[in-house]
């Protein structure tokens, strides 16, 4: 699989102009994937121009494993001993290509987005580029990540199936006596073992029992030491990467027969899934999608107590276009790919959670992942594998 490196430069130099910039300086971790092909963990930025090539700014310790695997040639380097000193050379960087006075995109988004541009950063490049004018180009990169071409879509198809390993392994697991952390690790070892580069998350892979997957208007959650009980619901939130490329799934299961208000829990959040997925094409408005999804909910007793948004973009980020959400009026487009995302949690009964990864074809969707949406139903009395 080779990625258009040339084409995305290109394509984003044309984003650049029509939004009036001289330069883009790129920190976002899931930017720099997108334009470099390698996942850097250190505080780095790309900056590019109209013209010149993409120059690199990375950490010395890292920078050799990070050439190796980039096709970005142009670099320099910051100093681990001075953490200051990466946004000095960035300010050198753009000094040395003219730009003092230049009209500069950064990455001025909330620090959910990992990599996001920092205060402290931001006032160094402020201090060093008095005449510059520094304005948010977040959307800039956005624009071309949110369509993917044919190798994108391959890598994120084997990211999900390095999701689905996960989740079927985190199920096998799953008994009477068994920890959310050993459950976690089952699956951690089951995508690593297909090909999986990184757990990128925050939470990393979540896994929550009992109590603690419904507490009220919750995600799932980081997985503990909590033991698993008969009777428990189980959600399992995997995070893969294949080439930079993330998989995203979330699912339940119940350890042993479900209780009817488990199953009406079931009926509710499903009903939420499928009012989705009835509606996904090209041309569909997403705040339409968002209103039907939340109009299903609010007609059951369960479904009220869904989060009303439902599902985020994904690529080399996951806090990227398209949110699925009222808020937005943008429309579906072919070859979009993203996240359908329906959480109903009712306290004292359980917590239902579903993240599953959707590619927008000609006049529908396809599921990339395979797993069943559907509330699993585990052997409450099988022996345990350790």
């Amino acid at each position: 699989m080779h990625m258009n490196d040339a084409a995305r430069i290109d394509a984003l130099r044309q984003e650049m102009a029509q939004a009036g910039l001289d330069a883009l300086v790129v920190t976002r971790t899931g930017g720099i994937a997108y334009l470099a092909g390698v996942l850097v963990p250190w505080r780095t930025a790309i900056v590019v121009t109209p013209d010149a090539d993409p120059e690199l700014i990375t950490v010395r310790n890292d920078v050799f494993r990070v050439l190796d695997q980039t096709w970005i040639q142009s670099h320099r380097t910051w100093e681990m001993d001075n953490p200051d000193g990466f946004a000095q050379v960035v300010v050198d960087a753009l000094k040395a290509k003219g730009l003092e006075r230049g009209r500069i995109g950064v990455d001025l988004v909330t620090a959910a987005h990992p990599g996001a541009l920092s205060a402290s950063e931001y006032l160094v490049w402020k201090d060093g580029l008095p005449d510059a004018e520094l304005v948010n180009g977040i959307a800039v990169l956005d624009r071309i990540m949110i369509i993917k071409d044919h190798s994108e879509i391959e890598a994120l198809r084997r990211a999900a199936e390095m999701a689905d390993l996960g989740m079927e392994a985190a199920f096998d697991a799953i008994a009477p006596g068994v920890t959310d952390l050993h459950v976690a690790g089952v699956a951690e070892a089951a995508m690593r073992s297909a090909g999986s580069e990184f757990v990128w998350s925050v939470t990393g892979t979540e896994v929550g029992s009992g109590y603690r997957q419904r507490y009220e208007a919750g995600f799932t959650v980081a997985a503990s030491d909590k033991r698993i009980q008969r009777g428990d619901i189980v959600t399992v939130d995997v995070h893969p990467m294949y080439r930079c490329y993330l998989g995203d799934l979330a699912l339940n299961a119940v350890v042993g027969e479900p209780t009817p208000e488990q199953l009406r829990l079931e009926a509710a959040w499903k009903a939420v899934a499928d009012s989705i997925f009835a509606e996904l094409r090209p041309g569909a408005v997403i705040s339409d999608i968002s209103r039907i999804a939340r109009e299903v909910s609010e007609s059951d007793e369960y479904g009220r107590h869904t989060i009303p948004f439902f599902g985020h973009g994904l690529g080399t980020d996951a806090r990227i276009p398209p949110i699925i959400s009222e808020a937005n009026d943008a429309k579906l487009e072919k070859d979009m790919v993203f996240e359908v995302l329906v959480q109903t949690t009712v306290p004292h009964i359980g917590g239902l959670r579903l993240e599953t990864a959707v590619h927008i074809t000609d006049d529908g969707f396809e599921h990339l992942n395979k797993c069943p949406v559907e509330l699993r139903v585990l052997d409450a009395e099988k022996p345990l594998k350790f």
